[in-house]
C-alpha cells in the first residue's frame, strides 16, 4: 500500500498592490515562490513579502500591508534576501523531517472533501440548543473555537454546553481550538478537562481554520467518526503539534485510507 498524500511543493502567494500599481508586490512574490517551488520541497507553503511559512501555519494580519502574513505557532522556516531563499535552523530541520517520514512513500493527491463541518464561535449567552441546530441539519462535526486555553461555557447559569456536547459526542466530532491569537488547548485548568471528559476532543495548537478544513479534508475520506478524528489528530505537514500519547499512528492512517 502507497500512503496516499502528496511529495511535491504546493506554494501559494498573491500580491496586496494590483499588477498595474506602481510599485506593486506581485511580481516579487511570484518570483519568490517559484523560487521556492523549484526546490521541490514536499508540502503545502505561504510565500508572501519574502517570508517562507507553512501553510498550515500562516495567517493574514493585515488587511492591505504588503507584509499581510506571519506565522502562528510555529517558527518561520525562511527569508528571501536579494532574491535567494535562506532558510533557519529550524526550517531545515522541519523539511528535512518531513521529507524523511515519507521518502519511501508514493504520495498522489487525492480527491474527497466535505461541506460538512461547521466552525462555531463562543459568545456570552449562546444558546446550547446550536449544537442540536447544526447536527440535526447533517453536519457531521463541529469545531469550537473556545475562550482561552478551551474553556466554554459550563454552569447551567450561563447555559451549559456540556449537555449537549455530551449528548452528540459519540456520534459526531467536536474539535475544540483557542479563539486566542497564537493560543492553544491545555488542561490547565477545570473547565476545559470538562469539556475534554464530556467527548470534546483538544485540537492543540491548529488554528480554527485549518482545523475547519482539515476535519473537511478528513470527512471526505471517511464517514466513520472515529476515522475521522484519527486522522485530524495525525500531523501530516506541520499543521498540530499532537502530544505522542495521543498522535494516531502511521498504521492507523494507511489503513483508514486504503479504505477508500
Amino acid at each position: 500500500f502507497e500512503l496516499l498524500y502528496k511529495k511535491i511543493p504546493v506554494v501559494l502567494t498573491g500580491s496586496m498592490k494590483p499588477p498595474d500599481d506602481d510599485p506593486t508586490d506581485a511580481a516579487e512574490n511570484i518570483l519568490h515562490a517559484v523560487k521556492f517551488a523549484s526546490i521541490g520541497c514536499s508540502g503545502t507553503f505561504v510565500v508572501f513579502h519574502k517570508r517562507i511559512i507553512s501553510g498550515g501555519r500562516a495567517k493574514k494580519i493585515h488587511p492591505d500591508e504588503p507584509d499581510a502574513f506571519r506565522r502562528i505557532n510555529f517558527p518561520q522556516l525562511g527569508m528571501f534576501v536579494d532574491d535567494e531563499p535562506y532558510f533557519s535552523d529550524h526550517g531545515i530541520k522541519a523539511l528535512n523531517d518531513y521529507a524523511k517520514r515519507f521518502e519511501h512513500k508514493e504520495m498522489e493527491l487525492r480527491d474527497g472533501y466535505s461541506d460538512k463541518v461547521h466552525l462555531l464561535e463562543l459568545y456570552r449567552g449562546i444558546r446550547p440548543s446550536i449544537i442540536d441546530y447544526f447536527f440535526s441539519e447533517g453536519y457531521l462535526g463541529l469545531i469550537i473555537k473556545a475562550f482561552g486555553t478551551g474553556g466554554i461555557p459550563n454552569q447551567p447559569q450561563y447555559k451549559s454546553l456540556i449537555p449537549k456536547i455530551k449528548r452528540w459526542s459519540d456520534e459526531r466530532l467536536i474539535g475544540l481550538v483557542s479563539e486566542a491569537f497564537t493560543g492553544q488547548v491545555t488542561t490547565n485548568y477545570q473547565v476545559t478537562n470538562m469539556t475534554i471528559a464530556a467527548g470534546a476532543i483538544s485540537l492543540f495548537d491548529m488554528l480554527p481554520r485549518t482545523a475547519l478544513s482539515k476535519a473537511n479534508w478528513a470527512f471526505g475520506q471517511t464517514e466513520n467518526i472515529d476515522d475521522a478524528k484519527r486522522l485530524i489528530l495525525y500531523p501530516f505537514e506541520f499543521e498540530i503539534n499532537v502530544p505522542e500519547e495521543f498522535r494516531t499512528s502511521d498504521e492507523e492512517i494507511e489503513r483508514i485510507l486504503r479504505q477508500k
